[in-house]
């Protein structure tokens, strides 16, 4: 497997996902920066933020190109991006909708978060059509009719 195409890919798909999060407030929406949270709350070091949401985008495109490329069955490479998109945001929401039930988030930021949900998921199929779109199927594998 060539290594070399995942890891830019996944530095590509990342990139634009962000821009998407950034692009956010024209649309209403809180702008929510995932690095700089990670970073600033649960690490405190932004910049480890921003390394670590890279690492992350990256890891994401490996999986996407081990697992999901040749076994989900979508022909366009775009759409069945954007399926992965989806799929890694549920499993990303996972983690925070277990920090809301055990009662960590204020009414306020639970607010916030529903508002930027949209944003979030948005991002994530922009992410996924990146990828699909940069790490295109090898072989098409035809179902038989």
């Amino acid at each position: 497997m060539n290594y070399v195409k995942p890891i830019y890919t996944g530095v590509i798909a990342t990139a634009a996902m962000t821009a998407v999060l950034a692009l956010m407030p024209l649309t209403g929406i809180q702008q929510v920066n995932l690095a700089s949270l990670v970073g600033s709350e649960a690490i405190g070091f932004i910049i480890l933020g921003w390394v670590i949401h890279f690492v992350v985008g990256i890891a994401y495109a490996f999986v996407y190109k081990i697992l999901i490329n040749e076994y989900l069955p979508i022909e366009s490479d775009i759409g069945r991006g954007m399926v992965y998109g989806i799929i890694i945001f549920v499993f990303s929401t996972m983690g925070v909708l277990i920090i809301n039930l055990l009662g960590f988030v204020s009414w306020n930021m639970k607010e916030s978060m529903s508002l930027a949900a949209f944003g979030y998921i948005l991002s994530f199929i922009v992410y996924g059509a990146v990828v699909g779109g940069m790490l295109k199927r090898h072989s098409i594998v035809s179902l038989p009719t």
